[in-house]
């Protein structure tokens, strides 16, 4: 598989969590070795993998989250780096 199409899987992948609430899908997303940040819309940035993750866990558990849809993905690769608009 290229970069270019494992990151577009990825991306999918996260959206695919995200509608189907499932946390454990989440949680294989995001890195256990490598820092991670995210930013919700409206919210401060968070740092740090379990809290990221129980960021994750009130938003896939809450009935009333937003429904979200990302179409369509452009993935763009720069070495080690990569970004979806």
């Amino acid at each position: 598989m290229s970069d270019h199409a494992a990151v577009l899987f990825t991306n999918e992948s996260f959206y695919i969590a995200f509608a189907g609430r499932n946390l454990q899908a989440m949680e294989a997303l995001w890195a256990r070795d490598a820092q991670v940040t995210c930013t919700h819309p409206g919210w401060e940035t968070v740092v740090g993998r379990e809290d990221v993750l129980r960021t994750w866990e009130a938003i896939l558990g809450n009935p009333d989250a937003p429904k979200i849809a990302c179409h369509p993905a452009i993935a763009h690769v720069f070495g080690d780096a990569a970004y979806v608009l």
